[in-house]
C-alpha cells in the first residue's frame, strides 16, 4: 500500500491508504497499532481480493472501505479517518437535517429535469406528429396523380382499339 500523505502520493489518499498510514507505527505500513486495526485491514484486503475476482478494472476505494467499516460508524465518523470522514463521504454522519436538505435539492433538481425531458419528449412527438401528417398528405397527392396518370393511359389505349373485331377464328 502507497503512503496516506498527499504529497508522497501526488495525488489524495484513498481512505484505505490514510487508514494504514495513520494506524501503522511509524507510518511504515505494516506495524499496526493495535488488533482492531489489523484486523480492519486485513478485512479490507480481502474484500479487495473477492472485488477483483468479479470486477478487476471497476472498484471504488472508497466504497470499498466503507462497506468493510460500516458498523465502525460513530459520532458522525467513519471508523478509522477520525475529522477526515467528511472528506471521503460527506453524508455519513450528518445531520438529518443536512441530510434532509441535501435530498430535497437533489430531488427538486432530478424533478426539474424529469420535467424537462418530459416537455422535450412532447415537443418531439408533436414534430414527429406533423411531419407524419406532412408525408401523409404527400403520399396522397402522389396517389391521386398516378390515378389520373393511369385513367389517362387507359383512355388512350381505349380510344386506340379497333373498331371492329376480326372474325373468330374457323376449325
Amino acid at each position: 500500500m502507497d503512503g496516506g500523505n498527499e504529497k508522497e502520493l501526488g495525488r489524495k489518499p484513498t481512505p484505505t491508504e490514510l487508514f494504514v498510514h495513520t494506524h501503522t507505527r511509524k507510518h511504515d505500513k505494516e506495524t499496526f497499532v493495535d488488533q482492531k486495526s489489523k484486523e480492519m485491514h486485513d478485512a479490507i484486503v480481502a474484500r479487495r481480493e473477492e472485488l477483483t475476482q468479479t470486477t478487476p478494472d471497476n472498484i471504488d476505494e472508497n466504497q470499498l472501505y466503507l462497506d468493510v467499516v460500516r458498523g465502525g460508524e460513530k459520532r458522525r465518523k467513519v471508523y478509522g479517518l477520525g475529522s477526515e470522514s467528511s472528506t471521503f463521504y460527506p453524508l455519513v454522519g450528518a445531520s438529518s437535517s443536512r441530510v434532509s436538505a441535501s435530498y430535497n435539492y437533489q430531488n427538486a433538481a432530478l424533478q426539474r429535469r424529469v420535467q424537462e425531458l418530459e416537455k422535450q419528449l412532447e415537443d418531439e412527438r408533436q414534430a414527429m406528429t406533423e411531419q407524419m401528417d406532412q408525408m401523409k398528405l404527400e403520399m396522397e397527392t402522389n396517389m391521386e396523380r398516378m390515378r389520373s396518370s393511369m385513367m389517362e393511359e387507359m383512355m388512350r389505349l381505349v380510344r386506340d382499339l379497333p373498331t371492329s373485331l376480326p372474325p373468330p377464328p374457323q376449325n
